[in-house]
């Protein structure tokens, strides 16, 4: 039973977090300059700096229920993007 639950959260795109990858709801925004922003809080948006970032699909999703009307009018979709890793240079 508990393979088969672990099989279609892989299969539905739920899976566990990959830590190479994070999820953000990404808007359509006139006012950018490549008119694409992301949501920051579910009130409030920025530019892929600001965005508020998930470990999973899910919990962007879940988020992106909780906009308000205002994002919702911006055509949120939740993406998948690479994390910037930081290089020490010490």
């Amino acid at each position: 039973m508990r393979s088969a639950i672990f099989l279609m959260l892989l299969l539905s795109g739920y899976s566990f977090a990959d830590s190479d990858t994070e999820w953000v709801v990404r808007l359509d925004c006139d006012s950018f300059a490549s008119r694409e922003c992301y949501a920051a809080s579910n009130g409030s948006y920025a530019s892929i700096n600001g965005a508020r970032r998930f470990a999973t699909r899910y919990e962007a999703e879940t988020f992106s229920e909780t906009l308000t009307f205002s994002l919702r009018m911006k055509s949120p979709r939740v993406v998948e993007i690479v994390k910037q890793v930081a290089e020490n240079t010490h």
